[in-house]
């Protein structure tokens, strides 16, 4: 059962709430879990969770009818809930281990067969945003960072593995299976705080780091997408400037989602997404995506452009990104543009954010 911001609000749901929406924020790795708010299941009623993707279509994720033993959940069209949901008999809904691909609308349904003008919905808008640390090439990172809090105790199991079919880079057990040979010579883990530091760092390193802490009692986990720096472009006011992340690692699969996204508000310019929302104005007709490497052109370089932008491809088992900054040099430098990344190295003002999570809790509201 969901608990904190939302406790002691146990009411039916009104038809008011078919119009609302209610945000909610997580981050990489947290369980959340959506409160239906139900007193009771009432004979004939049956509650149903949707999730809207993308193309606007609804698929149903969980349900529970009066008189069941257990809550149903299914993987969804594209089946990545698959093994991700738990709902409960109250009717909440829990989103174990969360990534961003999940973000997005879910809505609750309460039906009764009996009547069927009793239809009530409950609607949230999921967020999910990935805990990131920037890096350069040839520089050195340390994973997690100096806030990282953990308490290594006698016994425990420390593994660090690396993206979506989670290559062992990294262990203190004492006979492990091979590790990943592209990491030979170049990772230490300090087997007192649990921290991961890589050096020399290539293009091919970008992409998710977990970290699991396990014990007899509980595995603590960590989560953090590695974001490598792109090289500098530099144009003129009136030009063009093309933002390429490195390569080999930018090759789109089909169902890849690619969004790139600008400023402080993240304000979508170009995705290849079928039915998207609405793009930022500024860029209408100066902006061109490659769908087959994810590198956007933008043409008509205005002094406004200026800024931070950011590239994210996303599919089913990852989400990879990089970071720009377009910067507009002085009159006096021929007003040119210069397109760099700001990555730092750790240490730097740009430091990540890590939450520890344990994987029998639910994220309150």
């Amino acid at each position: 059962m969901c608990t904190g911001n939302d406790q002691g609000k146990s009411v039916r749901l009104t038809r008011i709430e078919k119009h609302t929406v209610k945000k909610v924020t997580a981050t990489e790795g947290d369980p959340v879990c959506l409160p239906a708010d139900l007193t009771k299941i009432e004979k004939d009623d049956k509650i149903q969770w949707y999730y809207e993707d993308e193309n606007y279509e609804k698929n149903v994720i969980a349900e529970f009818k009066a008189g069941d033993r257990e809550p149903h959940t299914f993987p969804g069209a594209d089946v990545k809930f698959r093994g991700k949901l738990k709902m409960e008999k109250t009717g909440d809904l829990i989103i174990t281990d969360i990534r961003t691909i999940y973000s997005g609308l879910y809505i609750l349904m309460l039906s009764n067969s009996s009547n069927s003008r009793r239809a009530k919905y409950k609607r949230f808008n999921v967020s999910v945003k990935s805990n990131e640390e920037s890096v350069v090439v040839g520089g050195s990172v340390t994973l997690p960072s100096a806030r990282f809090d953990a308490k290594i105790e006698t016994d425990d199991l420390i593994l660090w593995t690396f993206g979506a079919e989670k290559r062992l880079v990294a262990t203190n057990a004492a006979g492990p299976d091979k590790t990943d040979e592209r990491f030979r010579g170049r990772v230490e883990l300090d087997e007192k705080t649990g921290s991961l530091t890589i050096s020399d760092i290539k293009a091919e390193d970008i992409g998710h780091y977990n970290l699991q802490i396990i014990n007899s009692k509980e595995t603590k986990g960590w989560r953090v997408n590695v974001i490598l720096s792109a090289k500098k472009e530099s144009v003129v006011v009136g030009g063009s400037v093309t933002l390429r992340p490195d390569q080999p690692i930018a090759k789109t699969e089909t169902g890849d989602l690619i969004l790139w996204a600008f400023g402080a508000k993240k304000s979508l310019i170009a995705t290849n997404a079928a039915r998207p929302d609405k793009t930022d104005e500024r860029f209408t007709d100066r902006v061109e995506l490659n769908r087959e490497t994810g590198s956007l052109t933008i043409s008509d370089i205005r002094a406004e452009d200026t800024g931070h932008y950011k590239l994210q491809i996303i599919n089913s088992k990852e989400t990879k990104g990089w970071r720009f900054n377009l910067i507009l040099s002085d009159s006096t430098e021929n007003e040119s543009a210069t397109a760099e990344n700001t990555s730092l190295l750790a240490g730097g003002r740009n430091q990540p954010q890590f939450e520890m999570r344990h994987t029998h809790q639910c994220q309150t509201l």
